[in-house]
């Protein structure tokens, strides 16, 4: 079930961050200082020049929210970002 959740929230943030190839993604269930329910999102990416549209990352979370609440269920998302290099085990 987590697998086909992180594969439909990758497809979301690669159409989302277009051109960035979105090289992995993996999700974490947690809670935040408070003790809400927040799920981590860690993107591991690639563009030509290792950065993302800060325009499109700002409103990441809002759009997953409204297109696809019902895979995060009552968690916020929170995003990390971070190109291969920056990841052992990433699958370039």
């Amino acid at each position: 079930m987590q697998e086909n959740i992180d594969k439909a929230l990758k497809k979301f943030v690669e159409k989302q961050l277009f051109p960035a190839e979105i090289v992995d993604l993996k999700t974490e269930e947690n809670e935040d200082a408070d003790g809400d329910p927040i799920l981590w999102i860690n993107v591991v990416f690639k563009t030509e020049n290792n950065r993302l549209d800060p325009a499109k990352v700002g409103g990441l979370s809002r759009h997953l929210r409204s297109k696809h609440g019902n895979l995060i269920a009552d968690r916020y998302p929170l995003f990390t970002f971070k190109i291969p290099e920056e990841v052992k085990d990433a699958t370039a």
